[in-house]
């Protein structure tokens, strides 16, 4: 114990001279101005009362946030909405068309020449309905008037009157036998169709949040930018909405990029 004292005592001096400097770091490091300093008060309406300020590096201005409020409104109010074709079910209904058509269009009632040409109109209705797909409406949803179809793995952009509803179906079947001059035999063609036809296009909510997520990613939050020595406001100009904008961004560059945390830190580890 006494021998540490003398140590102690014999270095004191330099003992001494550690702890002030490090209370010396310590103070220079609190004091230190953690952010950029902005030497101007302004205010929109009223003239600019300093010198001519010139942008003192390059900077981008920055939106504010109604402008950044009104995009994302726009984007969520005009949605990408994705419908997913759904092959299986189309194969289905073709399965089930030739299952049915021996049972409505009978050999022993119709000759082989009606047949394949009842056949032939009958196939050329459901290329059209399925050509697109036949829309799954969901109650309480407002399918837009443009949507994304996804079909083999390829999304592309259609209108909704490409596609066919359920209710369609019989006016397609009539302008289809009018046209072939076979509209004698509507009421076979219905009994064909009925309960075999089904919607196979259905909304896929998952892939439409990712879109919108994805289109509001993009948002910039700035517009334009400012190069260094470019004049920003002259001595006497009124401060309007325009250059308030790079006014409070340069504020906000100064605050946020001069002096940012990592700069601090490497101060004070420099220290």
């Amino acid at each position: 114990m006494r021998k540490f004292l003398d140590r102690l005592y014999k270095n004191q001096t330099l003992i001494y001279k550690y702890f002030l400097y490090l209370v010396s770091i310590f103070l220079i490091v609190f004091f230190l101005p953690k952010g950029g300093q902005f030497k101007y008060e302004f205010q929109k309406g009223k003239p600019w009362q300093y010198d001519n300020l010139y942008a003192p590096f390059d900077f981008s201005i920055k939106k504010t946030d109604t402008e950044i409020a009104k995009e994302s409104s726009e984007i969520e109010n005009r949605p990408k909405e994705y419908y997913n074709y759904n092959d299986s079910i189309s194969d289905q209904v073709y399965r089930a068309f030739d299952a049915n058509f021996t049972t409505v269009f009978p050999l022993d009632q119709f000759s082989n020449s009606q047949r394949t040409a009842f056949e032939r109109v009958g196939k050329e209705i459901l290329d059209e309905l399925y050509k697109n797909g036949i829309l799954k409406k969901t109650e309480g949803d407002a399918i837009k008037d443009e949507l994304y179809l996804v079909k083999n793995n390829e999304a592309r952009q259609v209108e909704q009157r490409e596609l066919y509803h359920l209710q369609d179906i019989e006016k397609l079947i009539e302008n289809t036998l009018d046209n072939k001059g076979l509209s004698s035999y509507k009421s076979q063609f219905q009994e064909l169709f009925f309960g075999i036809v089904k919607p196979n296009v259905f909304i896929d909510k998952n892939l439409s949040h990712k879109a919108l997520e994805n289109e509001l990613s993009k948002i910039s939050y700035t517009r334009g930018s400012v190069d260094e020595g470019k004049l920003i406001i002259a001595k006497g100009e009124v401060v309007e909405s325009e250059n308030l904008k790079i006014l409070n961004s340069l504020k906000d560059e100064y605050a946020s990029e001069l002096w940012a945390a990592n700069n601090y830190y490497f101060i004070l580890s420099g220290y």
